[in-house]
């Protein structure tokens, strides 16, 4: 039996970008930041599926190949330093973010239906404080028009 452990049927980078894109959505319906962290972790995975499964590069190709990944979305780079923060609780990964109430002025406020007094994890992306659904967002975008790029 040819088979990878652990991988429950995912495939391709596309398989770990729709598990991310599943997650976020969700959230919008159960606004549990369990479901974001889920969408942070599949996001995070995607570049690795990629670079493995679909380019079936060695780890010698990793690095050009996730130079190309972090211009092309870099919201993923910001979505791997999330995810190892969680993965290597070092005080150089962690990524701080703050918990507070959504505003109507927030990038994502009427994209998700904001709820006055409804709090959402927010963290800094380039200098400006972003909730972290509206990063994935982004990077879902922005990895989606990579991955058709690349034929994927």
């Amino acid at each position: 039996m040819n088979s990878v452990p652990g991988h429950l049927g995912f495939l391709k980078a596309r398989d770990m970008l729709d598990a991310c894109r599943r997650f976020a959505k969700r959230y919008e319906n159960t606004r549990n930041n369990d479901d974001l962290i889920a969408a942070v972790l599949f996001g995070n995975h995607t570049f690795d599926w990629l670079h493995t499964r679909d380019l079936g590069l060695s780890n010698i190709d990793f690095e050009p190949e996730k130079a190309k990944m972090k211009a092309a979305c870099p919201e993923w780079d910001e979505l791997r330093r999330i995810a190892n923060g969680a993965k290597h609780p070092k005080n150089s990964n962690i990524k701080q973010s703050i918990e507070r109430e959504h505003e109507w002025e927030d990038d994502d406020w009427w994209d998700i239906g904001g709820v006055d007094g409804e709090k959402s994890l927010f963290i800094d992306f380039n200098g400006q404080e972003i909730s972290l659904y509206t990063l994935i967002m982004r990077f879902l975008t922005k990895a989606d028009i990579y991955l058709k790029s690349l034929g994927k």
